[in-house]
């Protein structure tokens, strides 16, 4: 990266979602026509995965001979595009000049309009203005010019010119510029330049407990949300509602693992820009009906009303995943 003077050049890196590969990749000469040495691989460390693939590349026949040999892959798990044609770098602080006057108005732009890459989006916002969202992904702020106030859930941070600030994934956040000031907003969607599926899109998150076979939290399609199975499981396979006593036995309780569920289902659907006020339809399973219906009830009542809450159906099942889950669901929404 090659930037000047006044300059930004900005790489971002992301976490990678399971099925996509990155490529290490060297070629003959710089005229970069014939690959001498490729590897692909899955990405979960740059700074630790990088490193051996180096190493590979330095010690293999390839390195020594200039010629290319068996590390040439014949059939590549990703397609390298040729095409698509990228916007030549312009001058930032240009930019700002000439759009200086709509911005300190208060206005949102877009950095780069019709931009191929649809990953990330980039917003240059003046003041005085304010800016709400929910970091789905992470956030990252640049003030370019005067201040800027950052209110997280239970902090304000205060952004000085040429200062930065990552607000971080799963995040509600309120951005104030202040009169004078134009800052940036980087804004990432690692879903944005994956392939339409005949069944729509899938939502894979990280940050929520994974299935324990092949299927996402979560599909998008026809403006629909479909919803897998919840239930009041933690990303780290511990159970809300379910705790162990001293002596070894465990005390399951319908009603938490019931807002543990439909807690599991708001944070599923913050990943599409949705929120319970989008679900339609709901299916319940409970192990024990006569037990724990009025209990499932309790709980459930306190986030839906019979007049805006989904259609629902209530079943009973003979068993549940794991032996600790009393409870579990599944929903149907539409997509805003």
């Amino acid at each position: 990266i090659n930037a000047e003077y006044m300059g930004i050049g900005l790489v971002i890196e992301r976490e990678r979602v399971p099925d996509e590969y990155d490529a290490l990749r060297w070629y003959v000469d710089e005229n970069c026509d014939q690959i001498l040495f490729e590897k692909y691989f899955y990405c979960s460390d740059l700074g630790k995965d990088l490193v051996p693939i180096v190493n590979a590349y330095k010690q293999s026949d390839e390195y020594n001979t200039r010629q290319p040999g068996l590390n040439v892959s014949t059939n590549p798990p990703t397609k390298q595009d040729f095409d698509t044609l990228i916007p030549e770098p312009f001058h930032l602080l240009n930019w700002v000049q000439s759009n200086e006057q709509e911005l300190l108005s208060g206005k949102t732009l877009n950095l780069f309009t019709n931009h191929p890459d649809k990953e990330i989006e980039v917003l240059v916002t003046g003041g005085h203005s304010k800016s709400v969202g929910t970091s789905i992904y992470e956030t990252w702020l640049y003030q370019i010019k005067g201040e800027v106030k950052v209110t997280l859930k239970n902090k304000t941070i205060d952004i000085n010119e040429g200062e930065c600030y990552l607000i971080p994934r799963d995040t509600d956040y309120e951005v104030e510029y202040l009169s004078g000031s134009i800052g940036m907003r980087v804004v990432q969607d690692p879903r944005g330049n994956r392939l339409p599926s005949p069944n729509g899109e899938a939502f894979l998150l990280d940050h929520r407990a994974r299935g324990y076979a092949n299927y996402p939290h979560m599909r998008r399609v026809n403006g629909m949300l479909y919803i897998s199975g919840i239930s009041s499981r933690r990303p780290d396979n511990t159970h809300i509602g379910a705790v162990q006593q001293a002596d070894g036995t465990w005390n399951l309780d319908i009603g938490e693992q019931t807002r543990g569920v439909i807690e599991n289902l708001r944070e599923i659907l913050k990943a599409a820009g949705a929120d319970l006020s989008h679900v339609v339809d709901m299916t319940v399973y409970l192990i024990d009906m006569r037990r724990d219906y009025q209990g499932m009830n309790a709980v459930y009542n306190r986030y839906f009303t019979a007049e805006h809450g989904p259609c629902r159906t209530c079943v009973a099942v003979y068993q549940l995943p794991h032996p600790n889950l009393l409870v579990e669901m599944k929903a149907i929404a539409t997509a805003p």
